[in-house]
Protein backbone atom coordinates (compact mmCIF):
# COMPACT_ATOMS: atom_id res chain seq x y z
CA UNK A 1 0.00 0.00 0.00
CA UNK A 2 1.37 3.49 -1.07
CA UNK A 3 1.58 6.15 1.69
CA UNK A 4 0.52 9.37 0.26
CA UNK A 5 1.87 12.75 1.12
CA UNK A 6 -0.23 15.38 1.60
CA UNK A 7 1.10 18.11 -1.41
CA UNK A 8 3.22 20.39 -0.22
CA UNK A 9 6.75 22.54 -0.81
CA UNK A 10 9.31 22.77 1.97
CA UNK A 11 11.40 24.50 -0.45
CA UNK A 12 8.92 26.65 -1.28
CA UNK A 13 8.14 27.88 2.12
CA UNK A 14 11.84 28.47 3.18
CA UNK A 15 12.79 30.46 0.08
CA UNK A 16 9.66 32.77 1.02
CA UNK A 17 10.70 32.81 4.58
CA UNK A 18 14.08 33.72 3.51
CA UNK A 19 13.28 36.19 1.59
CA UNK A 20 11.03 37.95 3.91
CA UNK A 21 14.35 37.53 6.67
CA UNK A 22 16.33 38.79 3.92
CA UNK A 23 14.51 41.98 2.93
CA UNK A 24 11.33 42.87 4.93
CA UNK A 25 10.21 45.20 2.49
CA UNK A 26 9.32 42.10 -0.15
CA UNK A 27 6.37 40.78 2.53
CA UNK A 28 4.14 43.52 1.73
CA UNK A 29 4.22 41.73 -1.96
CA UNK A 30 2.40 38.90 -0.49
CA UNK A 31 1.01 39.52 2.92
CA UNK A 32 -2.32 39.88 1.70
CA UNK A 33 -1.80 36.35 -0.26
CA UNK A 34 -0.48 34.16 2.71
CA UNK A 35 -1.39 33.30 5.90
CA UNK A 36 -0.05 31.20 8.36
CA UNK A 37 -2.32 28.09 7.39
CA UNK A 38 -0.86 27.90 4.07
CA UNK A 39 2.38 26.63 5.22
CA UNK A 40 2.58 22.72 5.39
CA UNK A 41 5.73 22.29 8.21
CA UNK A 42 4.26 23.60 11.52
CA UNK A 43 7.91 25.70 12.37
CA UNK A 44 7.10 27.18 8.75
CA UNK A 45 3.47 28.37 10.75
CA UNK A 46 5.07 29.84 13.65
CA UNK A 47 7.71 31.59 11.95
CA UNK A 48 4.82 33.47 10.07
CA UNK A 49 3.23 34.06 12.70
CA UNK A 50 6.10 36.06 14.34
CA UNK A 51 6.97 37.70 10.88
CA UNK A 52 3.53 38.75 11.09
CA UNK A 53 3.96 39.91 14.62
CA UNK A 54 6.59 41.66 14.42
CA UNK A 55 5.82 43.46 11.29
CA UNK A 56 2.73 44.47 13.15
CA UNK A 57 4.70 46.20 15.86
CA UNK A 58 6.56 48.37 13.47
CA UNK A 59 9.58 46.75 13.67
CA UNK A 60 11.90 45.76 11.32
CA UNK A 61 11.47 42.45 10.26
CA UNK A 62 14.82 40.20 9.89
CA UNK A 63 16.53 37.03 11.88
CA UNK A 64 17.22 38.94 15.17
CA UNK A 65 13.99 40.64 15.28
CA UNK A 66 11.86 37.23 14.63
CA UNK A 67 14.45 35.66 16.49
CA UNK A 68 13.87 37.52 19.68
CA UNK A 69 10.09 36.78 18.94
CA UNK A 70 10.37 33.35 18.90
CA UNK A 71 12.52 33.16 22.34
CA UNK A 72 10.21 35.84 24.08
CA UNK A 73 7.48 32.86 23.22
CA UNK A 74 9.52 30.70 24.39
CA UNK A 75 9.37 28.84 20.65
CA UNK A 76 12.71 29.81 19.08
CA UNK A 77 14.03 25.78 20.57
CA UNK A 78 10.90 24.02 18.66
CA UNK A 79 11.15 25.69 15.30
CA UNK A 80 14.87 25.20 15.13
CA UNK A 81 16.81 27.53 16.82
CA UNK A 82 18.84 30.55 15.41
CA UNK A 83 20.89 28.45 13.11
CA UNK A 84 17.05 27.30 11.29
CA UNK A 85 16.53 30.65 11.01
CA UNK A 86 19.87 32.18 9.40
CA UNK A 87 19.71 29.13 6.85
CA UNK A 88 16.57 30.48 5.84
CA UNK A 89 18.34 33.54 4.83
CA UNK A 90 21.31 32.05 3.51
CA UNK A 91 20.03 29.83 1.23
CA UNK A 92 18.29 33.28 -0.79
CA UNK A 93 20.15 35.08 -2.98
CA UNK A 94 17.41 37.62 -4.62
CA UNK A 95 14.15 38.87 -3.14
CA UNK A 96 12.86 38.59 -7.07
CA UNK A 97 11.36 35.14 -6.58
CA UNK A 98 8.60 35.65 -3.30
CA UNK A 99 5.74 36.06 -5.46
CA UNK A 100 6.83 32.74 -7.08
CA UNK A 101 7.26 30.87 -3.92
CA UNK A 102 4.10 32.39 -1.96
CA UNK A 103 1.94 31.21 -4.92
CA UNK A 104 3.51 27.73 -4.91
CA UNK A 105 2.43 27.47 -1.07
CA UNK A 106 -0.64 29.02 -1.66
CA UNK A 107 -1.45 26.04 -4.42
CA UNK A 108 0.32 23.24 -2.78
CA UNK A 109 -2.50 24.77 0.39
CA UNK A 110 -5.42 24.78 -1.76
CA UNK A 111 -4.84 21.30 -2.88
CA UNK A 112 -4.44 20.15 0.71
CA UNK A 113 -7.78 21.53 1.57
CA UNK A 114 -9.82 19.82 -1.27
CA UNK A 115 -8.28 16.44 -0.65
CA UNK A 116 -9.38 17.58 3.41
CA UNK A 117 -12.95 18.33 2.14
CA UNK A 118 -13.16 15.32 -0.02
CA UNK A 119 -11.89 13.02 2.50
CA UNK A 120 -14.31 14.30 5.07
CA UNK A 121 -17.13 13.72 2.57
CA UNK A 122 -15.51 10.31 1.84
CA UNK A 123 -16.11 9.26 5.03
CA UNK A 124 -19.47 10.68 5.71
CA UNK A 125 -20.83 8.75 2.23
CA UNK A 126 -19.18 5.49 3.77
CA UNK A 127 -21.10 5.72 6.92
CA UNK A 128 -24.60 6.33 5.14
CA UNK A 129 -25.63 9.60 6.20
CA UNK A 130 -29.30 9.65 5.98
CA UNK A 131 -28.42 13.69 4.96
CA UNK A 132 -26.07 13.06 2.39
CA UNK A 133 -27.52 16.19 0.35
CA UNK A 134 -26.14 18.66 3.33
CA UNK A 135 -23.45 17.37 3.18
CA UNK A 136 -22.99 17.56 -0.14
CA UNK A 137 -23.82 21.14 0.22
CA UNK A 138 -21.48 22.14 2.69
CA UNK A 139 -18.74 20.66 1.21
CA UNK A 140 -19.12 22.09 -2.12
CA UNK A 141 -19.23 25.00 -0.17
CA UNK A 142 -16.37 24.98 1.12
CA UNK A 143 -14.35 23.92 -1.57
CA UNK A 144 -15.96 27.40 -3.41
CA UNK A 145 -14.97 29.12 -0.59
CA UNK A 146 -11.10 28.24 -1.67
CA UNK A 147 -9.86 31.29 -3.27
CA UNK A 148 -8.75 30.47 -7.43
CA UNK A 149 -6.50 32.68 -9.51
CA UNK A 150 -6.27 36.53 -8.20
CA UNK A 151 -8.57 35.73 -5.40
CA UNK A 152 -11.36 34.96 -7.66
CA UNK A 153 -14.03 32.09 -5.67
CA UNK A 154 -15.43 29.22 -7.17
CA UNK A 155 -18.82 30.74 -7.25
CA UNK A 156 -20.32 28.87 -9.68
CA UNK A 157 -20.11 25.63 -7.27
CA UNK A 158 -23.31 26.09 -5.06
CA UNK A 159 -25.54 26.72 -8.53
CA UNK A 160 -23.80 22.85 -9.56
CA UNK A 161 -24.74 21.38 -6.15
CA UNK A 162 -28.21 23.06 -6.02
CA UNK A 163 -28.93 21.15 -9.43
CA UNK A 164 -27.33 18.05 -8.15
CA UNK A 165 -29.35 17.68 -5.30
CA UNK A 166 -32.18 18.20 -6.85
Amino acid sequence: MELKVLPHSIEAEQMLLGCILLDSSSYSSIQNQINTVNFYRREHQIIYSHIISVFNSKNTVDAITVSDSLKNAQELAYIGGNDYLNSLVDVVATTNGIKSYADIVLKKYKCREVIKACNDLNDIAYKGSEDIDKHLVNHFNKISNIKVNNDRSLSFMPDIVDKMVQ
